[in-house]
């Protein structure tokens, strides 16, 4: 990046009404000029405590969740609030407020776009880095130590003058994202991206994702992590494929999971089982060794060869 800003808000996380409106202003700027520019907020996350005017799914509800932060998801996942159904949906509702809050700073920045003339020149791509667990499995308000569906499909909206209005219904994964951009501005993608693009390679994709964050102590314990969190300082490092978490596979209808930490494989099939309830590893399906060898050819055998060893022993 030529420019990087960190935005300091006055609460811990929620930041929209701060990163939006500077956004608008560097637009302003830069209107003139090519530009890529990348916002990444942390709105749609805890605390869920939407303004009054977004707060607006709550119904009929009558108790007193008025906003959940750190400390309430951390008594939820150890077990020490009883909260009633009607509680549990209200947790949710703040989560859908929030997005509701964000959708809004969104619209004034396409608002800006468009005064500024540059609707028909610019490209728009909306995404997440993950999705959040409430309730699905065994804890709420969190992600990182599953690989299930309701964290790792993610919304995906591409927005190019040059492109009509269509759904893609292949899987798709975040290292395609580059590739499809360089695809539609028309520059040849370098040879080591991993990554295709949407729309010039419409090949079936295999899918791999993967997490570290096995630590359920941690997810039961979240305000002290937090705390500890707090006074560690950012880093960039080199990342790759992790044996000693989970790490899973996604070809066509069919999903493997492989938690190396507690001995775990699931296998699903996401067409008849999307919600990933019924688990058919060890049922004789062709597919299960299938996904394995791909998990397997995925690794690199000099750094991870303990899950080569869990995978096909």
């Amino acid at each position: 990046f030529d420019e990087y800003f960190e935005v300091q808000s006055q609460t811990k996380w929620q930041d929209a009404d701060v990163i939006f409106p500077q956004a608008i202003d560097w637009l302003k700027t830069n209107k003139d000029e090519k530009f890529f520019l990348f916002l990444h907020t942390f709105q749609v996350h805890d605390p869920y405590c939407p303004p009054k005017d977004f707060d607006k799914f709550k119904e009929s509800y009558q108790g007193k969740v008025e906003c959940v932060d750190i400390l309430d998801i951390s008594k939820q996942n150890r077990g020490e609030h009883v909260l009633s159904k009607e509680d549990l949906e209200r947790f949710k509702s703040l989560y859908d407020g929030e997005i509701l809050y964000t959708d809004y700073y969104l619209e004034s920045l396409f608002k800006e776009i468009e005064k500024s003339g540059l609707q028909d020149k610019t490209i728009v791509i909306i995404t997440s880095d993950h999705g959040e667990e409430f309730g699905e499995r065994e804890f709420w308000g969190v992600h990182t130590y599953t690989l299930f569906n309701e964290l790792i499909k993610v919304p995906l909206i591409i927005k190019s003058p040059t492109l009509k209005p269509s759904l893609i219904e292949n899987n798709y994964s975040m290292i395609d994202i580059p590739p499809t951009i360089l695809d539609l501005v028309g520059i040849q993608k370098p040879l080591n991206f991993k990554g295709k693009s949407l729309f010039s390679d419409s090949s079936k994709r295999t899918i791999f994702t993967e997490t570290t964050g096995n630590d359920k102590w941690i997810i039961r314990h979240l305000d002290q992590a937090y705390e500890t969190m707090e006074g560690i300082k950012p880093t960039v490092k080199k990342t790759a494929t992790n044996a000693k978490g989970t790490n899973s596979v996604i070809s066509g209808d069919w999903k493997l999971i492989v938690n190396t930490l507690e001995n775990e494989e699931k296998l699903f099939n996401l067409r008849n089982d999307p919600f990933e309830i019924d688990n058919l590893i060890g049922k004789n399906f062709p597919e299960e060794q299938t996904l394995k060898k791909q998990l397997k050819n995925h690794m690199n055998p000099e750094f991870f060869g303990d899950i080569y060893q869990y995978i096909n022993p």
